[in-house]
């Protein structure tokens, strides 16, 4: 279902809703989602700050602006103490915090898409993560209290 939402998968037949509007023949690129997966997807050569950063200066965002809102958000997981670290150093946890964070980075997306993230993840920091402000409902399979859609209606697939 996400791959499907999220264009890696088109569907046989049916509509994928992004307010009100059929995107199931849309690219993936131009669906504008961010998408967390199961394992960590980041740059194991970059530092903590870089891999927050990237997705904002690949979209043409300033210097100061992206690495703003890469503190802001490693502030809110509470890995703004790794910021300078370089993503191989990390254990498989905190580089499933980074991979979130990348996610969450975003303001303009029109889904963020979660495919089980916090099974690698610590159990003890879940709470914290599932807790934060940024968590919403969901109308896709991830862990509850974990998902967060930007539109009132969410992406959606009707037959």
């Amino acid at each position: 279902m996400l791959n499907i939402i999220s264009g890696l998968v088109r569907p046989s037949e049916g509509a994928v809703m992004f307010n009100d509007v059929d995107v199931a023949r849309t690219s993936t690129a131009d669906r504008d989602i961010a998408q967390v997966f199961q394992f960590p997807v980041i740059y194991e050569s970059m530092t903590v700050r870089e891999n927050l950063e990237f997705p904002l200066r690949n979209r043409g965002i300033s210097k100061r602006d992206a690495s703003a809102r890469a503190v802001e958000i490693a502030e809110l997981l509470q890995i703004d103490h790794m910021m300078k670290r370089r993503a191989q150093q990390l254990t498989a946890d905190a580089k499933q915090l980074v991979s979130l964070a990348r996610a969450l980075v975003r303001r303009e997306v029109s889904a963020i898409l979660f495919d089980e993230p916090l099974t690698v993840i610590d159990p003890q920091k879940k709470v914290g993560t599932t807790s934060s402000p940024q968590a919403s409902t969901c109308r896709t399979k991830p862990h509850p209290g974990l998902c967060n859609s930007r539109s009132n209606r969410g992406p959606h697939v009707r037959r």
